[in-house]
């Protein structure tokens, strides 16, 4: 008996190992997915709307986002493009009638039009701060977006990452940092 104890103990820890060895191989891999490169992003331009996107989508996404009549000269894109070479745009009004006290609207549609995100923002930011920026973490084919705001606390903003998920972006996580943290 006491030599297929020892077997069995010894199968058991075999297993046990290798399934800790698995979890541990797992857990590594998500860590460097989702912290390598949180800290780096990139910021694209911003472009005339018109000279970027076709004037179906354009057309389609100023009628959505406003019953009046909005300036098309007026608005900007932020053009991405996915790993599949898929584009997104994320639309700056510059408008009046869409911003508040909290902010303003930005909307983040994929090229076939579908609305993706939208997203109340304020857009007045301490020096050298962007308002979006481009992660250089992709989940499902596009880039995660970060969008960075003032706090209430002095020399702080929060970054919001919004990423791909399930045919939308989705809020995935915050983080507060001090001002100019967030490396270019």
């Amino acid at each position: 008996m006491p030599k297929q104890l020892k077997t069995y103990n010894i199968k058991f820890l075999i297993i046990l190992m290798l399934i800790l060895a698995f979890l541990s191989l797992t857990l590594a891999c998500f860590l460097w997915v989702f912290n390598s490169s949180s800290n780096k992003s990139r910021t694209p331009t911003w472009k005339s709307a018109k000279d970027v996107v076709n004037e179906r989508l354009l057309k389609q996404v100023l009628a959505s986002a406003s019953t009046n009549k909005l300036d098309d000269l007026a608005v900007k894109v932020m053009s991405i493009t996915s790993s599949d070479g898929i584009h997104v745009f994320v639309f700056d009004f510059h408008s009046p009638q869409l911003c508040g006290a909290s902010g303003c609207l930005y909307q983040v549609y994929h090229e076939s039009g579908k609305l993706l995100l939208q997203v109340i923002a304020n857009p007045h930011l301490p020096p050298k701060e962007d308002l979006i920026k481009v992660s250089s973490r992709d989940l499902q084919a596009f880039p995660c977006l970060i969008f960075t705001q003032t706090t209430d606390m002095e020399n702080i903003v929060s970054r919001t990452d919004y990423c791909f998920d399930s045919g939308r972006y989705t809020r995935f996580g915050e983080t507060w940092t001090d001002v100019g943290a967030l490396e270019n």
